[in-house]
């Protein structure tokens, strides 16, 4: 991936609207690429994600409104919405969120760099990730993909959770639609890495309903350690990365 970039569907001013894209890429998954940019009025730094039409369609994705639902009320631990952008293109519409920046990075990163962290600052990230999900759950919506890689952290440290496109809704008036959907989720999604050994062993408790069970989707060395969660310092974090 090159450091710098700007998206394809965007003039050569690197303009979207208020938005003035750096050209700097500072993250990238199987359905999407995220830009550093600058609201130009409030000079604010912002991430701006830019959605794999080939993936979402023309059509507004559910991550556009699960993550505008969520966060909605400002909680401490879930990553802003700021605001949506549909970009006309003779070869389909593309959708652009545009959120908070986070310069603290992410917390694989953070083990990379580190290793093992001292056992207060795991529990500190851990318990502001415990934190949002709960809100989430409360709200009628299961994240799916936990993973150090979506836990950011801003210039105080604090835990943020991002990356809402595998989210499973159960309620779908909390994210501006209308009717209820069966609250079990019956299929199965995110990073294997990190997935709950239920979902490998295809046993019953993978089709439970993950808005009333928590730790659903923690990662799996969560069962047998507590102190393997964060890679503390009396066990190493461990070393596979899958994105």
């Amino acid at each position: 991936m090159p450091r710098t970039e700007l998206p394809a569907i965007l003039p050569a001013s690197g303009r979207l609207g208020a938005f003035v894209f750096s050209g700097r890429v500072i993250g990238a998954g199987a359905c999407a690429k995220i830009y550093h940019a600058t609201h130009e009025p409030s000079g604010r730094d912002v991430a701006v994600k830019v959605l794999d039409r080939r993936w979402i369609g023309g059509a507004l994705p559910l991550e556009v409104r699960v993550h505008q639902a969520v966060t909605a009320s400002g909680h401490p631990h879930l990553v802003r919405f700021l605001a949506h952008s549909r970009v006309r293109d003779p070869e389909g519409d593309v959708h652009c969120l545009v959120m908070e920046a986070c310069h603290g990075g992410d917390v694989f990163s953070l083990l990379e760099a580190v290793g093992p962290l001292p056992e207060e600052h795991s529990l500190h990230i851990f318990a502001g990730a415990v934190s949002g999900v709960m809100h989430m759950h409360s709200l009628g919506v299961a994240h799916r993909d936990l993973k150090p890689e979506n836990l950011l952290l801003d210039a105080s440290g604090a835990c943020r959770i991002c990356d809402f496109g595998l989210s499973h809704v159960a309620r779908l008036t909390q994210v501006g639609g209308s009717g209820v959907l069966d609250s079990r989720a019956r299929d199965s999604c995110g990073t294997a890495s990190y997935a709950p050994p239920e979902v490998f062993l295809a046993a019953d408790s993978a089709r439970n309903d993950p808005i009333s069970s928590p730790t659903s989707y923690l990662p799996s060395h969560a069962y047998s350690s507590p102190d393997s969660c964060l890679g503390t310092t009396r066990s190493s974090p461990t070393s596979g990365r899958s994105r």
